[in-house]
This record gives C-alpha cells, sequence and structure tokens, in this order.
C-alpha cells in the first residue's frame, strides 16, 4: 500500500482509499421467494433474480420461469414481478418495473459478455 502526502497536511492518507464493501445485490426477501414459489407450475423451474426496480415508492422484484432445470444461457418462458412484502402487482402495475429490470439485465449480460471486444486500446 502507498502512502503519500498531501500538500499542507501533516497526516499521511492511505492510497488507494480504503471503501467500505457494500453489496450491490442484498439477499431477496423470503416472501418474495415463496411468492414465485407458489407461481410455479409442475415441469417448470424458477429464478428469483437479486435485481430490483424502485417504482412510485414501491421495491419490486422479479422471477423467471422455464420448462426443465434452470439453465441462464435459455430464453425465459415466463416473467412474474413481485412486491418486496410477496404481494403480486395486477399487470398494468408490472410493466414498468418488469421494463426497467429487464433492460438493465440486458445491458449488464452485453457489457459482460461482449464489452472486452467492443473495448478499443487508446494512445494515452
Amino acid at each position: 500500500m502507498l502512502k503519500y502526502h498531501e500538500k499542507g497536511l501533516e497526516n499521511e492518507k492511505t492510497y488507494p482509499p480504503q471503501y467500505k464493501t457494500e453489496k450491490p445485490f442484498p439477499s431477496v426477501p423470503e416472501a418474495v421467494k415463496k411468492a414465485a414459489a407458489m407461481y410455479k407450475k409442475p415441469g417448470e423451474s424458477e429464478d428469483v433474480g437479486a435485481s430490483r426496480a424502485w417504482v412510485s415508492g414501491q421495491l419490486y422484484y422479479y422471477a423467471t420461469y422455464g420448462q426443465g432445470k434452470f439453465d441462464p444461457n435459455k430464453i425465459s418462458e415466463g416473467y412474474l414481478v413481485i412486491r418486496e412484502d410477496g404481494s403480486v402487482p395486477p399487470f398494468s402495475e408490472a410493466k414498468k418495473p418488469l421494463r426497467m429490470i429487464n433492460s438493465t439485465d440486458g445491458m449488464f449480460r452485453e457489457i459482460l459478455l461482449g464489452g472486452a471486444a467492443l473495448c478499443q486500446p487508446t494512445n494515452v
């Protein structure tokens, strides 16, 4: 760890700064997991994503459903938006959080899978 002195200050500062670690995706509430399991049909698997959306003062999670064992590379066959308390909103209310979560997840996926190929070295 490097140490440096700022001009005019007697205290040493640590470089790089020591940031407090945070979990960007805290664990999914049990009420949300239970709600997702209730809507699962026979032969389906569900995956409750840690991604969430804050819309109009309400926190929403979502679950994806697919036939057979869960495979992240397979296209989901169904989605369910679930409020933080485990209740399921009507479709008219669920559209906006679903679009927000899907769009964000899609962007993250593209960056993770194709981001390195899109980076161009720069001459500094």
